[in-house]
């Protein structure tokens, strides 16, 4: 999925991508009848291409983002508009539970405040409505707690998702992803490819991401340790520079008795 700084193809921002031919009536009737099912006040204005997500959401960041959340935020951009401009795209808490997991894992290092400016300007690239979002994933995972995978495939979240054939996309992947653990499936090469038949994706697809993701997380993992060491390290540094200021002000104090002493 994504690398810890430059995340999959993030250079496919850097090209706007037009909007695919219209879908045809039938298909927007479906994704209509979708959205009242699963997106109802979600989705907004789509960007009709990954340029013109880019631009709201510059206009709604406000300012550069920092280097370590550039490729992140590229990466998230561009997979999710390419999903949403496409002809057999549907509305699903599924695709909306991908993108609330990838922003609370991979943003889960930035400060409260930024995180909620950078998610929030996300969103409004996409033109998605973050507290709908939110809630609807939310929804998705409770409703998941507890049940068994055969259960979760028979609830209406998967059956519309099977149902609907829609193209892989990253988020799509992810909300999936996320809801293994959900119903006790630990994510391997075999379960993956089994949730994949039965929602008609490509498993080779969604086992590549999730080696990406595997592997990103480990080295989040390392440079959040790195972090720590470096920040306990500096606080050693100026805790010895402390000590040493003490011990040479006690020693100044004790040399100035004694020449009090001598007088």
């Amino acid at each position: 999925m994504l690398p810890a700084t430059a995340l999959l193809s993030a250079t496919l921002a850097l090209h706007a991508v037009r909007l695919p031919v219209a879908p045809t009536v039938a298909s927007r009737g479906a994704v209509a009848a979708s959205r009242m099912l699963f997106g109802a006040g979600v989705e907004g204005k789509t960007p009709t291409n990954v340029g013109e997500a880019k631009e709201v959401f510059n206009a709604k960041y406000g300012r550069p983002v920092n280097g370590m959340q550039q490729g992140f935020i590229n990466e998230m951009i561009t997979s999710c508009t390419l999903a949403l401009v496409q002809p057999s795209y549907q509305p699903s808490r599924v695709f909306y539970l991908g993108i609330d997991s990838l922003c609370t894992v991979f943003l889960e290092s930035v400060a409260e405040d930024e995180r909620e400016r950078l998610v929030s300007a996300l969103y409004a690239g996409l033109g998605m409505d973050l507290t709908k979002l939110q809630a609807e994933a939310a929804k998705l995972a409770e409703s998941a707690a507890g049940k068994s995978e055969e259960e979760l495939f028979a609830a209406e979240d998967l059956t519309a998702l099977a149902a609907a054939k829609l193209k892989y996309s990253y988020p799509l992947g992810a909300g999936i992803l996320a809801l293994m653990p959900l119903v006790d499936v630990e994510p391997t090469d075999e379960s993956i490819a089994r949730w994949c038949e039965k929602l008609s994706l490509p498993a080779s697809r969604l086992q590549k991401d999730y080696a990406f993701y595997k592997d990103a997380q480990e080295k989040m993992v390392q440079v959040k340790q790195m972090m720590m060491e470096m920040a306990a390290a500096g606080k050693r540094k100026e805790a010895q520079k402390l000590k040493d200021e003490a011990e040479k002000a006690a020693a100044e104090a004790a040399e100035a008795e004694k020449a009090v002493s001598a007088d």
